[in-house]
C-alpha cells in the first residue's frame, strides 16, 4: 500500500463505521416512541457519532401547539450545565424557513422535498449570547469552538435544531453530510413520537370525557361485544365495568318494553341501517332498583370502504322526564276534576238561587249563598296555588316579612282545621315560657302549617289525634344549624313509603298508594310548602312509618338583631 493512499483507507474506515453506527441508531430511533428517551438518544449518538465534546437539542411545540399558546419545548444536553437558562437563544423557535425543492418530474421523496434555509449570522450572534451568558453565570465553563448546526424538519414542518461542539478538529464536509443523514432520520423518528405522544394524550382526553360523562356510554365491536363502558352506564344496568367487557350488548343493556329499534337486541339486522344513528327507549328492570327509562342511540363508526367498525351506544336515563310527564298528566286530571267541582256546586246553588218557580226563606238563601262563599274561596286557593307554583319556577316568590310570634299562629291554624273534621282530636304541645319571635311572612307561613295540617286530615282517613307542637332549638356548629324554633305536625295515618320521602316535595307529586290516589290535591302543596319554608331559610322534612302515621317537622331560624324586616 503506497504512502498516498493510507489516507484514503483511513477515511474510507472512518465513513464504514459511521454508516455502521448511524444504521444501528436509526433502527433504535424508529423503534422509539417514548419522546423524551427518544431526544437523550438521538442527542448521545450524534455527540458520539461525530466525536464532539458538547451537545444541545430543542424539539419546539408543533405549530397546532403554539397556536393554542402551548410553548413548551423539549430540550436536552450533554456536556452542558444543568441550568439551561443561559442556552435561551438557542432554544427558542429560530426565525428558519422552509422552502420546497424544484421537481419538474415528481420524483422527489415527499420527506425530503423541503430545505431549511436560515440566516447564519443570526446563529452565530445567537452562539455569541449564549458565550456571554455562561460566562457572567457559570464560571469556568466555556462551549467548544468549533461547532456545528442542523435543523429537524419532516416535509413542510419544522421540529426542532441539534447544535454540536468539540475542542478541535473543525467540522468537515463529510461530517455535516453523515449529519444530514442522521438528522433525517432523526427527524422522522421525532415526528412519529410526537404523533404518538398526542395520540396517547387525545386518547386519554377521550377517555377522561367518556368516563365522566353524565351520559351512559358504550362501545362495541362489529359483532356487538363490548369493548368500552363507562361507570355511568355500568352503574345504569348494575354491572362491574370490567365484568361487562367482551359480553354481548344485549346481555349488558337488556331493555324491556322497548319503542324503536334496539340494536342490541335485534339479532336479525347484521348492520346498522345507513342513516347516521338510530334510537330507541326502553326499560331497565333490576331487581330491588328501581324502574330506569333510558333513551338508547346507536351511531355506527365505519372505515373508508364503508365497514362498520365499532358501534357508539349512547344512553340517557330520561326516567325524572317520563315522570313529570306522568305527573303532569295526573295533575291535568287532578286539577280538571278539583276546579269542576267547586264550579259545579257554585253554578248549581246559583241556579237554585235564580230559579223563578221558587221561594226561599233567608235561612235556606243564606246557607246557600255560605256554600257558594265556601267553594269560591276553595277556588280561589287553588288559582293561588297555581300562581305560587310559577312563581317559585320564575324564582319570584316574595315574602313580606314581619315579627311573628309562632304559637298564636299555629292556634288559629288548628282552629281552622278543627272545623273541617269531627273524627280527629287535636293535641297541642307547646313549651310553657313563650319562644322568641320570627321574622317571617305570616300568611306564607300560615299556607305551609295549613297545608300540613290539612294533610295529616286527609291521609289518617279513621280519624284519631293530631299533634302539632313546636320547641327552641339551640344553634348547634357541628350540625350546622342556627338558633331556631322546630314545629312538628303528626298523625296516626297510613303513612308514607320511606322510598317516597324524598320525592314527596316535587311538585305534581302524589305517593302510589291506592288510598292515597282516592283522596283529592293537586300534589302541590308540599312543593309550595318547601319552597316557602326554604326562601326563609329554613328546613322542611319528614319521618314515617307505613300503617303508623307521618310526622311533618319545619325548622325556621329565629330573629336576632340583624334580621332585616324588609328582606324579600
Amino acid at each position: 500500500m503506497s504512502l498516498h493512499s493510507v489516507p484514503n483507507f483511513f477515511a474510507s474506515e472512518y465513513q464504514l463505521r459511521q454508516r455502521e453506527y448511524l444504521l444501528r441508531i436509526s433502527r433504535a430511533m424508529t423503534s422509539r416512541l417514548e419522546l423524551d428517551s427518544l431526544v437523550e438518544l438521538i442527542l448521545r449518538s450524534a455527540v458520539e457519532l461525530l466525536d464532539c465534546s458538547e451537545g444541545l437539542i430543542t424539539i419546539w411545540p408543533s405549530l397546532e401547539a403554539r397556536n393554542r399558546r402551548q410553548h413548551s419545548s423539549l430540550t436536552a444536553g450533554i456536556g452542558i450545565p444543568d441550568d439551561l437558562t443561559p442556552f435561551a437563544p438557542l432554544t427558542e423557535v429560530l426565525p428558519m424557513q422552509l422552502s420546497r425543492r424544484q421537481d419538474p418530474y415528481g420524483l422527489a421523496d415527499p420527506e425530503t422535498q423541503f430545505t431549511v434555509s436560515w440566516d447564519e449570522r443570526d446563529i452565530l450572534r445567537r452562539l455569541q449570547q449564549v458565550q456571554e451568558r455562561l460566562a457572567a453565570s457559570v464560571e469556568g465553563f466555556r462551549l467548544s469552538p468549533e461547532v456545528l448546526w442542523a435543523p429537524l424538519s419532516v416535509r413542510d414542518a419544522l421540529i426542532g435544531v441539534l447544535f454540536l461542539f468539540r475542542q478541535r478538529n473543525a467540522f468537515t464536509p463529510l461530517d455535516r453530510q453523515v449529519l444530514n443523514g442522521f438528522i433525517h432520520q432523526a427527524s422522522i423518528a421525532v415526528r412519529n413520537a410526537r404523533m404518538y405522544r398526542e395520540l396517547e394524550q387525545q386518547q386519554s382526553r377521550l377517555e377522561a370525557v367518556i368516563e365522566n360523562s353524565a351520559q351512559g356510554i358504550m362501545i362495541l365491536d362489529q359483532d356487538r361485544y363490548v369493548i368500552s363502558i363507562n361507570q355511568t352506564l355500568a352503574d345504569l344496568v348494575g354491572v362491574d365495568p370490567e365484568d361487562a367487557l367482551q359480553k354481548r350488548c344485549s346481555d349488558i343493556l337488556d331493555l324491556h318494553n322497548v319503542v324503536g329499534f334496539d340494536f342490541c337486541q335485534d339479532t336479525s339486522a347484521i348492520d346498522l341501517p345507513d342513516a347516521e344513528s338510530i334510537a330507541c327507549e326502553g326499560e331497565i328492570v333490576r331487581p330491588g332498583a328501581k324502574k330506569r327509562t333510558v333513551s338508547v342511540t346507536y351511531t355506527p363508526l365505519r372505515d373508508h370502504q364503508g365497514q362498520l367498525l365499532n358501534v357508539i351506544v349512547n344512553a340517557v336515563d330520561i326516567t325524572r322526564f317520563r315522570e313529570e310527564e306522568e305527573l303532569k298528566t295526573t295533575f291535568v286530571s287532578a286539577i280538571s276534576h278539583d276546579l269542576k267541582t267547586p264550579v259545579t256546586v257554585i253554578k248549581g246553588n246559583v241556579e237554585l238561587l235564580t230559579r223563578p218557580d221558587t221561594a226561599w226563606n233567608q235561612e235556606e238563601s243564606q246557607d246557600m249563598l255560605h256554600v257558594i262563599s265556601d267553594e269560591a274561596d276553595r277556588l280561589e286557593g287553588m288559582i293561588n296555588d297555581l300562581l305560587d307554583v310559577s312563581r317559585v319556577a320564575a324564582g319570584a316568590l316574595r315574602l313580606e316579612r314581619y315579627p311573628v310570634e309562632l304559637v298564636p299562629l299555629l292556634e288559629s291554624v288548628v282552629q281552622g282545621a278543627q272545623l273541617q273534621t269531627a273524627s280527629h282530636t287535636f293535641v297541642l304541645d307547646f313549651p310553657p315560657d313563650p319562644l322568641p319571635v320570627l321574622v317571617a311572612d305570616e300568611d306564607k307561613l300560615r299556607q305551609v302549617f295549613a297545608n300540613l295540617v290539612g294533610n295529616a286530615i286527609k291521609y289518617a282517613p279513621d280519624g284519631g289525634d293530631i299533634r302539632v307542637g313546636c320547641w327552641q332549638e339551640a344553634r348547634d356548629p357541628e350540625r350546622g344549624t342556627t338558633h331556631r324554633l322546630v314545629t312538628y305536625v303528626a298523625d296516626k295515618g297510613i303513612g308514607i313509603p320511606e322510598n317516597e320521602l324524598d320525592n314527596i316535595y316535587q311538585s305534581f307529586y302524589r305517593v302510589d298508594r291506592g288510598s292515597q290516589r282516592r283522596t283529592s290535591g293537586t300534589g302541590l302543596g308540599l312543593f309550595l310548602a318547601k319552597s316557602i319554608v326554604d326562601a326563609h331559610d329554613g328546613e322542611l322534612w319528614a319521618s314515617s312509618s307505613l300503617g303508623q302515621g307521618t310526622t311533618f317537622f319545619v325548622a325556621l331560624p329565629v330573629m336576632n338583631g340583624n334580621n332585616d324586616l324588609s328582606k324579600e
